[in-house]
């Protein structure tokens, strides 16, 4: 679709919208809606991809600021991967988590997927190989020689349906204690203790000299 056909639909919508998604959005569009706000009544919001937490939390702030102080609703942002237990990615990586940046559509995801739909995941197809390695800063335009030719920054190669199950329970049970306990949905269960996950493993990147 050309920017024109994009503009022309976009006329016919009552949507701020900037094609290049590049200039900051005026504040007089910085507005929320019912239909924008109803997604979010239920009060809990997961996040499945890494990247999406920054835009979500702004989808939330704005939403509250446009209800008021008065209003009634109460917001749980939750990224499903900070559920997993640390005895869980040990087992699941026993070579070491590499972090969820890079970790992104590879061995947690491919093996919940085994876990749910086996059936639609194609081991035999998925590349192998180490996780990617960038320095600390970025460049633009995009160096793309840093990213793997699988497009994949860590392989999923060592998926197993096992692995999924066992962090689907992590995800499931402790998002479901979290949600109970904030919102007062009952009796939480009762769930051992988590061991803290070490420094740099969940939504951080661990910094050693120039490779994040």
């Amino acid at each position: 679709m050309s920017n024109n056909q994009i503009l022309q639909a976009h006329e016919r919508t009552s949507a701020a919208f900037d094609v290049h998604g590049i200039a900051p959005v005026p504040n007089e569009h910085r507005t929320s809606g019912q239909l924008d706000q109803f997604w979010m009544w239920a009060g809990a919001n997961v996040v499945g991809h890494y990247e999406n937490q920054w835009f979500v939390t702004e989808g939330i702030e704005l939403a509250m600021r446009d209800i008021g102080e008065h209003g009634a609703m109460e917001v749980m942002r939750v990224e499903h991967w900070a559920f997993c237990r640390q005895d869980t990615l040990d087992a699941v990586f026993p070579d070491g988590f590499p972090g969820i940046a890079l970790e992104h559509a590879a061995v947690i995801e491919t093996s919940m997927m085994l876990h749910y739909h086996p059936q639609l995941v194609s081991l035999e197809r998925i590349p192998s190989h180490r996780p990617a390695q960038f320095p600390i800063y970025d460049m633009y335009p995009a160096r793309t020689a840093w990213v793997p030719s699988s497009g994949v920054l860590s392989s999923a190669k060592d998926s197993s349906r096992e692995k999924g199950r066992r962090l689907v329970t992590d995800v499931v049970d402790g998002i479901a204690a979290a949600v109970r306990h904030e919102f007062g949905l009952g009796e939480t269960p009762t769930t051992p203790e988590r061991e803290p996950a070490r420094s740099g493993q969940i939504g951080l990147v661990e910094t050693e000299g120039l490779v994040r």
